[in-house]
C-alpha cells in the first residue's frame, strides 16, 4: 500500500495544506522530483493525472511543513527524504525500530534540518514524558565546535503522518 500509485497531486496538495499550483510550480522548477521514486507514476499522456504513492505523499507533507518553517523548497524536499526513503525499517535507533512508513514504532518521531547539512535527521523522542520535559541532550545534534552556533528546524512527523493519511482518506471518499 505504501508504494501503490493512487493519489493525484491535487489530493496530496489538499492533504498537505498547500495550493496545488504551488506544488506544481515546485515540481516544474525542478525543486522537487516525484517521478524517480519506486511506484510513482508520471502522467502517460499530457493532461492526465500524475499519480504518487503514499510514501511520496508523506514525503511531500513533511517537505511542505519544512517550507512553512522557512526551509527553502529544494532543500526541504531533500531533507524530508530521510523520513520515508533513506532508512531500513529493520534498522533500529537505540533499540527502537521504525515502521515501513518511517515513524518509530513507539514514541515521537521528529525530523530536524540543520543549515550545515543537506539531509534531514530523523530522531526518536520518548513519549512517556511531555516534550517540554525531554532533556535537550537526548536530541541528536551534529558534532560542532564549541564556538559555532547551530540552530535547526524541527517538525513533528507523527502529526504530519496523521494529517496526510486522514486528508487522503477523506479525498478518497
Amino acid at each position: 500500500m505504501l508504494d501503490d500509485p493512487r493519489y493525484t497531486l491535487s489530493e496530496v496538495a489538499i492533504a498537505s495544506g498547500v495550493q496545488v499550483g504551488t506544488l506544481r510550480s515546485w515540481l516544474q522548477r525542478g525543486h522537487w522530483r516525484v517521478d524517480t521514486a519506486v511506484g510513482d507514476s508520471p502522467a502517460a499522456i499530457a493532461g492526465k493525472a500524475h499519480l504518487v504513492t503514499l510514501r511520496r505523499a508523506l514525503h511531500i507533507g513533511a517537505a511542505v511543513e519544512l517550507v512553512r518553517n522557512d526551509v527553502e523548497p529544494a532543500r526541504a524536499f531533500r531533507a524530508a527524504r530521510s523520513f520515508v526513503d533513506i532508512f531500513d525499517p529493520h534498522w533500529e535507533h537505540e533499540g527502537r525500530p521504525r515502521d515501513e512508513g518511517g515513524l518509530f514504532v513507539a514514541g515521537w518521531t521528529l525530523l530536524v534540518v540543520y543549515p550545515s547539512r543537506e539531509d534531514g535527521i530523523v530522531m526518536w523522542i520518548d513519549d512517556t514524558q511531555p516534550l517540554s520535559k525531554t532533556p535537550l541532550q537526548s536530541i541528536l545534534f551534529p558534532k560542532i565546535q564549541q564556538s559555532q552556533q547551530v540552530s535547526g528546524t524541527f517538525v513533528w512527523l507523527n502529526q504530519i503522518d496523521r494529517r496526510i493519511r486522514l486528508g487522503l482518506k477523506n479525498a478518497e471518499g
